[in-house]
C-alpha cells in the first residue's frame, strides 16, 4: 500500500485528517474553518472576561491581596519606585514572587493609568493557551477532536474562576509552558528556548515546571541533550533565586522575622521539616502520610476537574509527568485555598490537565487501533454494538427522566419498591446522561452517523463529552453569559452606588498625601504610591510613620473570605476614639479620617457608629444566635425558657471608659408580656466585680410582644478611668427574650473629658482610645 493510500479516509463520512499524523505527513487540504472557530472563541473569551473582571473591580469586589500587591508594584515601577508594593508585608514585590513578566504591565503604565489592561492581559494570556493545546491535539487526534479539546479548555469553570479572581502572574504559565512543549515536539529549539525563558519570567516556581518539561523532552521526545540542558538551566535558575534573589529583595521586609526567607516552603511543613524528613516519614509510616495527603476533603476538591476530563489524564505517563508538579504543589499545600482549587490557583493546573486529557485520549485511540475491536466480523459487530446501544439508551432514559423531574420539582428523595431514588445535585447525573448518549452514538452500527472507524468514533465521543461537561460546569459557575448567581453582583445597583461614594471619598484626598486605606476601597486607589493597605494598627506604615489620612469602609463588599465584617466595626470604633485622627468626611459607611483634624467633629459619628456592640460581637453564656430580619444586624441572640437555662444572654465588650456621664441603650424584645422579671440589665467594670448601674426588665417595659424596644440604663464614671467595662443582659427564664445590640452614648462634655484623659493617660497612640478593649488586641490580622 502506498503512502497516499494509507491516509485515505475509510469512508466518505470520516474526517480527511488521519489521527496521529504530523502536518508534514498529510496530503489533504486543511480546513481553516476550525482555526477560525478557535480564533473567534479566543476573542470572545478575552472580551467577555476582560469586561466581567473590570465590572468586578469597579464595584470593589476585588480582593486587597493579589491585585493590590502586583498592580501597585507594576505602577510604582513605571514611576520611579522599582517594584514597590504598598499592599503586602514585603516592600519589594519580587521578595514575594520573582516575576519579571510584570515589567510588561509596567511598560503600559508609562503612558496610561487605565485598569482595563491588566484584566485584558490576564484574559488574553489564559485564552492563548488554547492555541498550542489545539495544535498538539490536532497532530495526535485530528482537527475535529482538537477543536473540541481546545473549546473544552476555554469553557472550564475552574479557569473562569481564576480569571475572575483579580490578577496574578500565574495566568501566563499555561500559554508559555504549552507553547514550549509544542515547540519541543516540532524540534523548534530556538522557539522552545524563547518560551522556556518566558515561562521562567512568570514566577520562581515556574522553574520546576520547566524542569519537568526538560524531563519530558529527554524521555518522550528522545532529545537527551536538549532535555538535560533544560533541566540544568531550570535547576540553576531556581537555586539562584532562592540563594541570591530572595535574600536581596527581602533585605528590608516589613516583618523582620521573614528577612531572606522564601515563605512558601512553610506551606509544606506539615509533611516534614525537610525533604529528608518527608522521605523518612513515608518510610516509617506510609499509611499515615498517604492518609494526610489523600484526605477525602482534598480529593473531593479535585473530583469535578477529573470528571470533566473523564479521568483520561491518568491514562498517560507523559501527561502525568507534565501534570505532576502543578498538581502536587497544590494538593500537598496546607493552605485550603490552594488545595481546594479556588482563587487564581487553577491557572497552574487546568492547562496541564487539558494537555493530559489530549495525551490520554491519544493513548486510548492507539490502544483501540491496535486491539481486536476492528477484527470482529461485521455481522457480530452489529449484534454486539446493537446490544450495547440499547443499554446506553436505557441509562440515558433513566438519567434524563431524573433530570427532568429535578428541573420541575427541584431536589427529590423518594422510596419506590424498596429502593431509594433521590437527586440533590444534577451535575453528576447530567454527566452520566451525556456520557450515555455519546457511548450509544459510538456503538450505533450505522456508518452514516460517524463513520465505521471505531477508534475515531470513541475519540470524538469523549471529546464531545469533555466539551459538554466543561460547558455544563461553566454555565453552572455563572461565569458564562447570561450572568447569574454570585457574578450578578458585579452589576448590582447598590454596589455601584457604594463604589461611587467611595471614589468620591478617595477623590477628596490630596494627590500626593499619604493614606492608609481599608480593603475594597484600596483597590480603587492602587495608582497612588502613597496609598497603603490597612493591615492592622501595628502594621506598616503605622509602625514606621504616621500617615495623613485613613479611609475605612465599614462594610466593604469584598468576596475574599476574611473577617473584616467582624473587625470593621472595631476598627472604626478605635479610630473614632484615637486622639490623633478625626473624621472629615463620611457617607454610606465610608469614613475619611485626617491627622490633626478637630476631634469634636467625631462626636456625632461616635454616637451613630462608634458605640454599637452587636449580639454577635458580645460574649454570652445561654441562648443561641438566630437569624432575625427585624434585627438591625440581621441576627439576634435568643433564649427560650423551656430550652435555655437562666444565665447571661450577653456580656462584654470589656472596654476602657473615662470619667463622665454615659447611657447604655439595650435593644430587646420578648415573646410574652409577663409580670415577673424577665431579665436584668447591668453595667459593670473591673471584670464584673463592681456594678455601675442595674435595671430589672419586666413585661410592662414593652409595648407589644415581638416588637423591639430600646431600654436606657444611665451610669456615671467618677474615677479618671474605668477598666473592663461590660454591658450585661442576665436572662431569668420567665419568657422568650431576644437581644440585638447595645449602644453606648455620652454627653459632649464627657466626650471632651474622655479625649483629654485619653491623651493624658495613654498618649496619642493609634488603637489606644476610649473604647480600647483587650479583645481588640486578639482580633485576627487582615490578610
Amino acid at each position: 500500500m502506498t503512502q497516499n493510500q494509507a491516509v485515505e479516509p475509510l469512508d466518505e463520512n470520516v474526517d480527511d485528517i488521519q489521527p496521529g499524523m504530523r502536518e508534514s505527513q498529510r496530503h489533504t487540504p486543511p480546513r481553516p474553518w476550525r482555526e477560525a472557530v478557535l480564533l473567534m472563541a479566543i476573542i470572545a473569551f478575552t472580551t467577555w472576561f476582560t469586561f466581567l473582571s473590570h465590572a468586578r473591580w469597579s464595584v470593589m469586589l476585588s480582593s486587597m491581596g493579589d491585585l493590590g500587591h502586583i498592580d501597585s508594584a507594576a505602577y510604582n515601577t513605571a514611576h520611579g519606585e522599582f517594584m514597590l508594593s504598598t499592599g503586602a508585608r514585603v516592600q519589594n514585590m519580587w521578595g514575594d514572587h520573582f516575576s519579571p513578566i510584570i515589567l510588561v504591565l509596567s511598560s503600559f503604565y508609562f503612558f496610561s493609568d487605565s485598569f482595563w489592561f491588566i484584566y485584558f492581559w490576564q484574559a488574553l494570556s489564559a485564552a492563548l493557551a488554547a492555541v498550542p493545546l489545539y495544535l498538539m491535539a490536532k497532530d495526535r487526534l485530528g482537527g475535529g477532536a482538537a477543536l473540541l479539546c481546545a473549546l473544552a479548555y476555554l469553557l472550564n469553570s475552574r479557569l473562569h474562576m481564576a480569571v475572575l479572581f483579580d490578577y496574578h502572574e500565574a495566568a501566563h504559565v499555561g500559554f508559555f509552558a504549552l507553547s514550549a512543549i509544542y515547540c519541543a515536539t516540532l524540534g523548534r529549539w530556538k522557539l522552545f528556548a524563547l518560551f522556556g525563558a518566558l515561562l521562567l519570567s512568570c514566577r520562581e516556581d515556574s522553574a520546576l515546571i520547566l524542569f519537568s518539561i526538560g524531563v519530558y523532552v529527554a524521555l518522550f521526545e528522545r532529545k537527551w541533550i536538549h532535555g538535560a540542558v533544560t533541566c540544568a538551566a531550570a535547576a540553576i535558575y531556581f537555586l539562584a533565586l532562592l540563594k541570591l534573589a530572595f535574600p536581596y529583595f527581602r533585605a528590608n521586609p516589613l516583618e523582620a522575622d521573614q528577612a531572606g526567607d522564601y515563605m512558601y516552603f512553610s506551606s509544606y511543613a506539615w509533611l516534614g521539616a525537610s525533604p529528608w524528613e518527608v522521605a523518612r516519614n513515608f518510610f516509617h509510616d506510609p499509611a499515615t502520610m498517604l492518609a494526610m495527603i489523600f484526605h477525602p476533603q482534598r480529593i473531593a476538591a479535585w473530583a469535578e476537574l477529573a470528571a470533566q476530563y473523564a479521568y483520561l489524564p491518568f491514562a498517560t505517563i507523559s501527561g502525568l509527568l507534565l501534570m505532576a508538579f502543578p498538581t502536587l504543589s497544590l494538593l500537598l499545600n496546607n493552605h485550603e485555598a490552594r488545595w481546594s482549587l479556588i482563587f487564581h490557583y487553577p491557572f497552574l493546573v487546568v492547562p496541564f490537565w487539558s494537555l493530559g486529557f489530549v495525551l490520554g485520549l491519544d493513548n486510548l485511540r492507539r490502544w483501540l487501533a491496535s486491539s481486536s475491536v476492528g477484527a470482529i466480523r461485521p455481522l457480530e459487530r452489529g449484534k454486539i454494538f446493537g446490544s450495547l446501544t440499547a443499554l446506553f439508551c436505557l441509562a440515558a432514559v433513566v438519567q434524563g427522566t431524573g433530570l427532568m423531574i429535578y428541573a420541575l420539582t427541584g431536589p427529590f428523595d423518594v422510596t419506590f419498591a424498596g429502593m431509594r431514588i433521590y437527586m440533590n445535585d444534577p451535575a453528576r447525573p447530567a454527566l452520566i446522561f451525556i456520557m450515555a448518549l455519546l457511548s450509544g452514538m459510538v456503538c450505533i452500527p450505522h456508518k452514516a452517523v460517524i463513520g465505521t472507524d471505531i477508534p475515531k468514533r470513541v475519540m470524538l465521543a469523549i471529546s464531545v463529552y469533555a466539551f459538554a461537561a466543561s460547558a455544563w460546569f461553566g454555565i453552572g459557575a455563572g461565569a458564562l453569559p447570561p450572568v447569574s448567581g454570585e457574578h450578578a453582583r458585579y452589576f448590582d445597583q447598590k454596589l455601584m452606588a457604594h463604589a461611587e461614594k467611595t471614589r468620591q471619598a478617595l477623590d477628596s484626598l490630596p494627590r500626593h498625601a499619604s493614606a492608609v486605606i481599608g480593603q475594597g476601597a484600596y483597590t480603587l486607589a492602587l495608582h497612588n504610591p502613597n496609598a497603603f493597605l490597612f493591615r492592622g494598627f501595628d502594621k506598616y506604615p503605622f509602625g514606621a510613620r504616621q500617615v495623613d489620612y485613613i479611609v475605612i469602609d465599614s462594610n466593604p463588599p469584598v468576596e475574599e473570605p476574611i473577617l473584616w465584617e467582624d473587625i470593621g466595626p472595631m476598627v472604626l470604633r478605635l479610630l473614632l476614639a484615637e486622639p490623633g485622627y478625626a473624621v472629615i468626611w463620611h457617607e454610606d459607611g465610608v469614613y475619611v479620617f485626617k491627622r490633626g483634624a478637630d476631634k469634636e467633629a467625631d462626636f456625632q459619628v461616635l454616637l451613630d457608629q462608634g458605640g454599637r456592640f452587636s449580639a454577635r460581637a458580645m460574649g454570652y453564656g445561654t441562648g443561641e444566635m438566630k437569624p432575625d430580619v427585624s434585627a438591625i444586624n440581621g441576627i439576634a441572640r435568643s433564649a427560650i425558657p423551656a430550652v435555655h437555662p437562666p444565665g447571661y444572654l450577653a456580656s462584654g465588650p470589656y472596654a476602657t471608659l473615662y470619667m463622665g456621664e454615659y447611657m447604655a441603650i439595650f435593644r430587646l424584645k420578648v415573646g410574652a408580656l409577663v409580670e415577673a422579671e424577665i431579665a436584668v440589665l447591668e453595667v459593670a467594670c473591673d471584670k464584673g466585680k463592681r456594678a455601675l448601674a442595674r435595671r430589672p426588665v419586666r413585661g410592662s417595659d414593652f409595648v407589644q410582644a415581638g416588637d423591639w424596644v430600646e431600654l436606657i440604663l444611665p451610669f456615671t464614671i467618677t474615677e479618671p478611668k474605668a477598666q473592663d467595662v461590660e454591658f450585661r443582659v442576665e436572662y431569668l427564664a420567665a419568657a422568650d427574650l431576644s437581644f440585638d445590640e447595645v449602644r453606648l452614648t455620652m454627653t459632649l462634655e464627657a466626650y471632651r473629658m474622655a479625649m483629654a484623659r485619653a491623651i493624658e493617660t495613654d498618649g496619642p497612640v493609634v488603637a489606644k482610645g476610649i473604647y480600647h478593649s483587650p479583645l481588640d488586641e486578639k482580633a485576627p490580622e487582615i490578610e
